[in-house]
């Protein structure tokens, strides 16, 4: 856990919830895939500090596409 996010999993699944504790946060999510040789980096973060209004657009989910079948997918 961090100071300014609460992450919390599902075991044995792919499922990850990210929640800020605090408005302007930012941090980055390392991602170490099965087979895959490098990880994945993603930027996170709770707001725009250049925005004027106390309003912004939320994103609640990101589908990411890695380019090589998983470990466990079955053959084509």
């Amino acid at each position: 856990m961090t100071k300014d996010f609460d992450v919390y999993y599902i075991p044995d699944s792919p499922i990850v919830t990210i929640v800020a504790k605090r408005p302007y946060a930012s941090g980055s999510i390392t991602v170490l895939l099965k087979g895959l040789s490098v990880p994945i980096s993603v930027e996170v973060t709770s707001g725009d500090t250049d925005s004027q209004s106390r309003v912004w657009t939320v994103d609640n989910r990101l589908d990411l596409r890695i380019p090589q079948r998983g470990p466990s997918a079955r053959p084509m």
